[in-house]
């Protein structure tokens, strides 16, 4: 999603209102989906400015800020879904599997901030990859991406072959859905109401409706999770590994200490039908947190005393 910062002094003005309201509400204003990746255009000094004033090194897990100086562009990242967190969690646990023997020589970590430093074009930059596995001075990155497009995640792998000595191996993983739009964006709670819609958050999971184990979720006729597809990748400065994966395709180990790398796909099954779900019931409250905030700013408007 591109910036709509028309009406701010500066584009870091606009970026700053956003952030400050997400933390202190955990919303953001009507016409910017809390799924898409905001991008905007901001200069170097910039960023440093922004970084500084809004603590990012001190945040929480999100937002999530990415700011890529070759094209001096910032890009924001409001929530992960059910589903990119369980594709992470996935591999987390079957890296975990396949090094469990040899713990002391690596190590897992999941939205760590790594400094870029091989091109000076990196030398100030920080990313947090959704997960990463250490062993010496050899690092593999997982990038999940369900918000980015495929080229973004494609770009994301470069930046960390191109600026950093270390990383060896991305492996993205690409979680694909038909373009989600609210089905009821502008409905109001009467309207709801007269549909036979929950108007609130008691029951709402037994109402919707999972179609296959890869959905859609729907409630009535309404489509809230499309069908999801996703496909793995590899991108490497060298020939890309042959499945099953191993440790050796990432790392440098004794032929002794490789193991494969297996993804318990019943599991990954299994939870996916439990995250459709929820990322179903997630799109829906925020369809009604935003509908009961246009009521209650109509009752405020008409509250409102005149001025004579």
């Amino acid at each position: 999603m591109e910036n709509s910062s028309g009406c701010f002094d500066s584009p870091t003005g606009y970026i700053k209102s956003l952030v400050e309201q997400f933390r202190s509400t955990g919303t953001l204003p009507p016409g910017i989906d809390r799924e898409d990746i905001l991008s905007i255009d901001i200069d170097p000094h910039q960023w440093y400015r922004l970084e500084t004033e809004l603590g990012l090194g001190e945040t929480d897990k999100f937002p999530k800020f990415f700011y890529d100086p070759l094209v001096s562009r910032l890009s924001v990242e409001w929530m992960a879904l059910p589903l990119h967190e369980l594709v992470v969690e996935i591999f987390s646990s079957g890296l975990y599997d396949a090094t469990r023997h040899i713990k002391s020589k690596c190590s897992i970590r999941t939205n760590e901030q790594f400094q870029q430093h091989k091109d000076n074009n990196y030398v100030t930059t920080l990313k947090a990859p959704d997960l990463a596995l250490l062993s010496g001075k050899k690092v593999l990155i997982l990038e999940v991406g369900f918000s980015q497009t495929y080229e973004q995640l494609v770009d994301t792998a470069k930046f960390w072959l191109e600026g950093s000595l270390d990383v060896t191996r991305v492996v993205i993983v690409k979680i694909t859905e038909p373009k989600y739009s609210c089905p009821l964006k502008n409905a109001g709670i009467s309207m709801l109401q007269s549909l036979g819609f929950p108007t609130d958050d008691w029951d709402i999971e037994s109402q919707f409706c999972l179609e296959s184990g890869f959905g859609p979720v729907t409630l009535g006729t309404t489509k809230w999770v499309g069908e999801i597809n996703m496909f793995l990748e590899h991108v490497c400065e060298a020939t890309p590994p042959t499945l099953p994966l191993s440790l050796s395709d990432f790392l440098e180990v004794d032929a002794d200490d490789n193991r494969n790398i297996v993804i318990d796909w019943e599991e990954f099954h299994g939870k996916l039908k439990e995250d459709l779900l929820k990322t179903a019931i997630l799109r829906y409250q925020d369809m009604l947190d935003r509908c009961y905030g246009r009521e209650e700013n109509v009752c405020r408007v008409k509250e409102t005393p005149s001025r004579e």
